[in-house]
């Protein structure tokens, strides 16, 4: 089985699925599809944790897409090794930041004063039909479009 970056063989493990399929990379290729496939977008929040502390995100990479929000935050991280971000984005297919997201994520910010990544991040959740998967859903509570799943936590 496939084990998060840094976990034990007695540590927390990670995806299953495609990723078991992949025994020679620490992170599988990205699926086949594209973020038009993916039904669920994974929340900055949920990245951070699983490269610090080895978290699984408890859906199957085929089925998961990020935001382009969240590659910069990942990369503005003080401790960041871009090679091991990059490795693990790869794994799946990214949503960029378009007119729709952004007029949208203006909109979110103004209305709820989320920060902007968060704000932007829940518009590409709501523009493109998909589920977040976050941690902090009080952050996002107040957006009645948003379907949000529960990531677990340390």
């Amino acid at each position: 089985m496939w084990r998060a970056h840094g976990a034990s063989s007695t540590g927390r493990s990670g995806w299953s699925g495609h990723w078991a399929r992949c025994p020679n990379s620490r992170y599988p290729p990205a699926a086949s599809g594209n973020a038009a496939t993916a039904s669920v977008l994974v929340d900055s929040d949920v990245l951070i944790d699983h490269l610090r502390l080895g978290i699984a995100v408890p859906v199957e990479a085929e089925a998961v897409a990020y935001s382009s929000i969240s590659r910069a935050e990942l990369y503005a991280g003080r401790r960041t090794d871009e090679a091991v971000v990059d490795e693990l984005l790869s794994a799946f297919e990214e949503v960029p930041l378009d007119r729709a997201i952004a007029e949208a994520g203006g909109r979110i910010r103004r209305r709820l004063g989320l920060s902007l990544p968060d704000s932007l991040i829940a518009a590409t959740a709501v523009v493109r039909g998909m589920t977040l998967l976050t941690r902090n859903l009080r952050h996002f509570a107040e957006i009645p479009a948003l379907t949000l799943y529960r990531a677990s936590g340390t």
